[in-house]
């Protein structure tokens, strides 16, 4: 069986003795990129891609979506098709594939696990040096937080419902039901997932022209997450103490990675230092990676 291992920065086991799967070189005259075809499916359906070659050159752009997401443990791995042969990936990129799968359509990617030849190290060099305006050009930037836990239905659903525009809204743009304990709790939960601590994600925001999150079968336009922090930062303290059970909660939801995203993605905000100072505690597994992850800002 093949496999394909973690993007970018995981190292092969040496004494994995699998074969890898058989990529086709890439043209970089042409500056070709792969494209994974993810094939329309239920939830009992196995899930199938097509591997792709496309021109990414400005005249003959491909219309493609980018995936923003955490690679997770190396262990365990769940099976997927790729050009018909079974390929084995990790559990949160499988999940993000499972989810953003459509029932009857096909779904063109960039994912940098499948579209990275990882054992090709001059191509994974030159891959990566282009991945800001991999996501740049994308039509879209799927940021997946991972499956469904500790209610983040609820978060999700709550923060729809609290930027959508009805008569009956607050003057600070809340709709009139502030969150309980029972929804602010999941809130908190969703801003403290693995992912918004990843440093590789901050270029994949930045440069991404439109955003959608994900997260299990939910899904919410980064635009109204934004709108949602731009209105719990306008609430009055009282009004926060009384939806927060914990200092703790207050400060969470006001201050926190994504929020800290949030401001300088609308900031444009490009300084090699500030970036470092603000990103410097993010996760990745090689620490040189806290520059070159933001380096191209």
């Amino acid at each position: 069986m093949s496999i394909v291992h973690g993007p970018r920065d995981l190292a092969k086991d040496p004494e994995d003795t699998a074969f890898t799967f058989p990529y086709q070189p890439l043209d970089a005259s042409k500056s070709e990129i792969r494209i994974i075809n993810l094939k329309p499916g239920t939830a009992s359906s196995p899930l199938q891609c097509t591997l792709q070659h496309v021109t990414n050159a400005n005249k003959s752009r491909a219309l493609y979506k980018a995936l923003s997401y955490t690679w997770g443990a190396p262990e365990p791995t769940k099976i997927l098709l790729l050009d018909g042969i079974q390929i084995q990936v990790r559990e949160n990129l499988w999940q993000a594939l499972y989810h953003i799968r459509q029932q009857n359509s096909t779904l063109q990617l960039w994912v940098d696990a499948l579209c990275i030849n990882q054992e090709d190290i001059p191509e994974r060099n030159e891959q990566v040096s282009r991945m800001g305006t991999l996501y740049n050009q994308a039509e879209e930037v799927i940021v997946w937080l991972g499956p469904e836990k500790d209610g983040s239905d609820v978060a999700i659903s709550f923060i729809r419902h609290s930027v959508t525009p009805r008569p009956r809204a607050l003057a600070s743009g809340l709709s009139s039901d502030l969150p309980s304990s029972i929804e602010l709790r999941p809130i908190v939960d969703l801003l403290s997932r693995e992912y918004w601590r990843r440093v590789w994600i901050v270029q994949e925001v930045f440069r991404a022209r439109k955003i959608m999150i994900y997260c299990g079968h939910e899904k919410l336009p980064w635009k109204d997450l934004a709108k949602f922090f731009r209105q719990v930062r306008r609430l009055p303290d009282n009004n926060a103490q009384q939806i927060a059970t914990s200092s703790e909660e207050i400060t969470t939801l006001s201050h926190n990675a994504a929020t800290t995203l949030i401001d300088h993605r609308t900031a444009r905000l490009q300084n090699l230092e500030t970036l470092l100072m603000s990103y410097g505690g993010s996760f990745c597994c090689d620490p040189r990676d806290k520059v070159y992850a933001l380096v191209g800002l």
